[in-house]
């Protein structure tokens, strides 16, 4: 079922959304030091500011994932990018009851178009399509392409492979309706923030040796990964995140526990993605890491793995960055800088001439 869509200008409620992101900004601009750290690998003033502010009362790994859910949605909103109209926001449910969120950007042909399926970030416990609508507003303008926004079951009431098969049922039904949807199927690529890059990470991988119980109908033209989580072995988390950022070393098994079944190998290829065999016949594509995050040293081990299997890939490191800068950009001017240079990377992909 489709509902109308068509944006003449951003829904009133979007608009107050701003209003407020607005004073929110202008309170980090009033309150902001003279001489901010600027070291080469020290955390953004307005970074460490926004963990005092959401990270200071309860450590988000002792929450149920239920309140966590409730507590990640209003805790983003105030420090993105203002929200920005699209030519089309439409909303769908597939027959399986999975819904999609479809971008159109303003500039974008009506007809024959690239598109990103988007999947959120979250660790596939938390997020969902409102706390990630600002970001997905941003990447269709800014790239110029559709974007197609999954909202995925979340564990724990689903573990995996849940959330890998839906990633791959959204991304068939696209593919199938792509002429429709005005969309051109040989640019149809898969990305995302965290566990959204492990998800399609995963969906690339099964489109070469599906073993999961859904196949993607094909390969898809790019993977576009923000800080991807990669590998789900205790060793894969750095274990240098105690405190002082949003995703910390404890928070990373609290979602792998919810998501991971107990008695499942996190070893095999099909749950730690890095752990391939071989990455030979991946698709192209970006892999973004920042220096304050548990997941840096898998998400640079990966870039060295695709770039040995021949795999054309743009590396992007923001040293002073942590994970979940993508929603500090209305407030911090090194997060803007990095969704600025990671869509460029997005748009190059969608729009490059020929896919190896």
């Amino acid at each position: 079922m489709s509902l109308p869509g068509t944006e003449l200008r951003l829904p009133w409620r979007l608009r107050l959304v701003n209003w407020f992101r607005r004073r929110v900004r202008r309170w980090f601009q009033w309150r902001a030091p003279a001489n901010p750290p600027t070291a080469p690998d020290s955390l953004t003033w307005q970074q460490s500011r926004i963990v005092k502010i959401v990270a200071g009362l309860v450590p988000a790994h002792r929450l149920p994932p239920v309140v966590l859910r409730r507590a990640y949605r209003i805790s983003t909103t105030p420090f993105h990018l203002d929200a920005r109209p699209v030519r089309t926001c439409r909303n769908l449910r597939l027959d399986s009851g999975l819904r999609l969120r479809i971008y159109t950007p303003v500039s974008a042909a009506m007809s024959g178009a690239p598109a990103l399926m988007f999947y959120h970030g979250g660790g596939c416990v938390i997020g969902d399509l409102e706390t990630h609508d600002t970001l997905c507003r941003y990447l269709a303008n800014t790239s110029d392409q559709h974007v197609i926004a999954v909202d995925y079951r979340l564990a724990p009431r689903h573990r995996f492979p849940t959330q890998a098969l839906d990633a791959i049922e959204a991304f068939n039904w696209v593919a199938s309706e792509a002429a429709s949807l005005g969309i051109d199927v040989n640019r149809l690529g898969v990305g995302g923030d965290s566990a959204g890059g492990y998800l399609a990470t995963l969906l690339c991988q099964q489109a070469l040796k599906p073993t999961l119980g859904g196949s993607p109908v094909r390969v898809p033209a790019y993977q576009w990964l923000i800080y991807p989580a990669v590998d789900f072995r205790e060793e894969g988390v750095s274990g240098s995140f105690a405190g002082g950022v949003i995703l910390t070393d404890e928070l990373m098994r609290y979602f792998g526990g919810h998501v991971i079944p107990a008695d499942l190998d996190v070893s095999r290829a099909d749950v730690s993605p890095l752990l391939a065999e071989s990455l030979v016949g991946m698709p192209r594509g970006m892999v973004l890491t920042v220096g304050h995050d548990p997941l840096c040293l898998q998400g640079h081990r990966y870039v060295e793995r695709l770039s040995s299997a021949g795999v054309a890939t743009t590396h992007l490191h923001f040293s002073r960055l942590m994970h979940e800068f993508v929603s500090m950009g209305g407030v911090c001017p090194e997060s803007r800088a990095a969704l600025a240079a990671a869509s460029d990377a997005l748009r190059d992909l969608a729009w490059v001439d020929k896919y190896t």
